[in-house]
């Protein structure tokens, strides 16, 4: 009895969060380039929270940031984004650049349309119980359906 009660709040938390989460991620901070997602505020905001949908239902992506200024800055940053999956990305910067590959069929990389493949937004108001002095990957390559939740473990609340 007790495991169904706990089975039924991880249900309904997670359902209500979905909802939240769709209303709470809203397309500001965000401009979409052809080969490059743009991550940015115009305001003192040190934390911000991203979320990333490869809406590609051909084509998986690599995301990719590198530094001109200093490459080894980049290390860490790439991620693998397989088609219809979620990535959340923490950044600290003011302005944050990611550049979008694909694998072609002789297995190189080449760059492609994050405008075409990528859906991103920002995150309105959230919460964390991890301090961040940078930037990372808070969650990387899930299915819509597992984010709720997995943010919640990783200490991080939408409101």
């Amino acid at each position: 009895m007790m495991r169904a009660w706990m089975w039924l709040l991880l249900f309904l938390s997670t359902s209500a969060f979905s909802g939240i989460f769709e209303k709470q991620c809203v397309f500001a901070g965000v401009q979409l380039r052809q080969h490059e997602v743009n991550l940015f505020t115009r305001h003192n905001v040190k934390l911000r929270l991203y979320a990333i949908n490869n809406v590609s239902s051909q084509y998986d992506i690599w995301l990719t940031h590198h530094n001109p200024k200093n490459p080894g800055v980049g290390a860490g940053w790439d991620t693998h984004l397989l088609s219809g999956h979620w990535s959340v990305l923490l950044v600290t910067h003011r302005r944050f650049t990611l550049y979008c590959h694909r694998q072609n069929s002789e297995g190189e990389m080449q760059r492609t349309s994050c405008r075409r493949h990528l859906r991103v937004c920002q995150y309105k108001s959230f919460t964390t119980q991890n301090p961040a002095l940078s930037g990372y990957w808070v969650l990387e390559n899930e299915h819509f359906s597992s984010l709720p939740s997995h943010l919640i473990a990783r200490g991080f609340y939408i409101h």
